[in-house]
């Protein structure tokens, strides 16, 4: 059964003060999956439970989606097999289209990849951002990781950083996450939480929405979007369902609905592989100052 999670802003919050010591510890370690015990012993208080339960999700295997800058995103642990074959089956992607994933932090980029000059400059001026960098893969961590298959292509893989706080937060505890867009494959990028949920339905196992802490929305909002949010999985499971429903329900987006803009770097070019919410010339004009 799908489950169906709100993070409010105080929740991200206190999320966030709570572990913001862990994570500093960890960004050298870039993640720790293993800390969920050690986790629970700091988020005591009732409305952090969810959080804890989508990270133990995340970790075993479930798929989820999510929100970011850009477009909503259909995500799973980098590290499960069965989860990223759950989640190109949910799509009906071919399985030889590589997925891209979310890291935590700089730090992790250089764990996962190995850029050179140019893509350093990169990751400088444009992460944490709207944009996705295909970057040469580390072998070392790549050849530890049972779904790798499924994310390197020529021996790159697209990698993406969020300016999300909370996101970026919770991918301490559970390591990257694949990243593609929260719809079947080859169609529109969804206008909606409401289609997301009509399209893939009960194969989702959470589906969360948030807005994140660098761009809150007034309280009176966030309440309304939360209430409607929370009538989303009852009209998950419904039989029969009313166009009033569907009017209202179609309220719960999260503005900007554009793809990240994707850059290949090949030693020192780069490579504007899909135009997107920042234009090849505004990359261009700050790299090479034209």
């Amino acid at each position: 059964m799908s489950s169906f999670l709100f993070f409010s802003l105080a929740t991200q919050k206190l999320f966030l003060e709570k572990v913001e010591s862990s994570v500093q510890k960890q960004i050298k370690k870039t993640f720790n999956r293993d800390s969920l015990k050690e986790l629970r012993r700091h988020l005591v208080e009732p409305e952090l439970t969810s959080i804890l339960q989508l990270i133990q999700g995340i970790n075993e295997e479930k798929l989820f989606v999510y929100p970011t800058d850009t477009i909503f995103g259909l995500g799973t642990s980098i590290f499960s097999y069965q989860g990223t074959k759950r989640l190109f089956s949910l799509k009906r992607r071919p399985e030889n289209l590589p997925l891209s994933l979310c890291v935590p932090s700089k730090e992790a980029i250089y764990t996962l990849t190995s850029p050179g000059a140019l893509a350093k400059k990169m990751i400088s001026l444009f992460l944490p951002g709207p944009i996705t960098l295909v970057l040469k893969a580390r072998t070392s961590f790549w050849k530890e990781v049972p779904s790798t298959r499924f994310f390197l292509k020529n021996g790159k893989v697209g990698i993406r950083l969020l300016p999300d706080p909370f996101f970026n937060a919770l991918l301490h505890f559970t390591g990257p996450v694949s990243t593609t867009s929260a719809n079947l494959h080859g169609k529109p990028s969804p206008s909606s939480f409401l289609s997301i949920v009509e399209t893939l339905g009960k194969e989702v196992d959470y589906y969360t929405f948030w807005f994140t802490v660098n761009k809150p929305l007034p309280r009176q909002k966030e309440s309304f979007l939360k209430k409607c949010f929370e009538k989303l999985e009852s009209y998950l499971y419904k039989e029969e369902k009313t166009s009033s429903e569907k009017i209202e329900l179609r309220e719960l987006t999260r503005g900007q609905q554009i793809a990240s803009t994707v850059v290949e770097i090949e030693e020192n070019q780069l490579r504007i592989l899909r135009e997107g919410a920042i234009s090849g010339k505004e990359i261009e004009a700050k790299i090479y100052g034209r």
